[in-house]
C-alpha cells in the first residue's frame, strides 16, 4: 500500500463550484480515506463503492469514480496544488505590454495552468501511479 500523502481533493459533480480542499490520502484496506487539513468533513470512499480509479495523463491528477447516496460522483485529487482559476471565472487582469496594457489572455492562462501541471506531473508521476494501481488492486481483491 502507497504512504499517505497530502493532495488537494476536488468534487467534479455537476452544478458544484470547483473547490479545493487540502488534506491527506490515505488507502486503508477497505476505504480510501481524505482527512482534510481545515478540520472540514472527512471524506471515506468504500472500496466495494469505487467503479474506476485513473490518473489523467500529463497531469498530478488521480480521479475515483464512485458511488455515494445512490448516484455516481467523480472525485479528483491534485498531488500538487491546483492552478488559480481566476482568468477562467472572467476575472481577467490587465498586464503591461510594449504597446500599453492588455488583458490576459484565457488561453495564456490555460497554457499556463498545462504546463505547471505538466511539470508536476513529470515529478509526481510514478507517485500517482502507485496509487492507482493500488486502488484498482484494493478493487479486484474485493471482488
Amino acid at each position: 500500500m502507497p504512504e499517505a500523502v497530502t493532495v488537494w481533493m476536488v468534487e467534479l459533480s455537476p452544478g458544484l463550484a470547483a473547490q479545493e480542499r487540502r488534506g491527506t490520502l490515505s488507502l486503508q484496506p477497505d476505504v480510501i480515506a481524505f482527512v482534510a487539513s481545515d478540520g472540514s468533513e472527512d471524506l471515506r470512499i468504500p472500496v466495494a463503492r469505487v467503479r474506476k480509479a485513473r490518473r489523467l495523463r500529463g497531469s498530478p491528477v488521480l480521479v475515483v469514480a464512485h458511488e455515494a447516496g445512490g448516484r455516481a460522483v467523480r472525485t479528483a485529487f491534485y498531488f500538487a496544488q491546483p492552478p488559480p482559476l481566476e482568468d477562467f471565472r472572467g476575472e481577467a487582469t490587465e498586464q503591461p505590454s510594449p504597446l500599453g496594457f492588455r488583458k490576459s489572455s484565457r488561453r495564456r492562462a490555460r497554457r499556463q495552468n498545462i504546463g505547471y501541471l505538466g511539470t508536476w506531473n513529470r515529478q509526481l508521476k510514478a507517485d500517482i501511479e502507485e496509487w492507482e494501481h493500488a486502488i484498482r488492486d484494493a478493487v479486484r481483491d474485493r471482488s
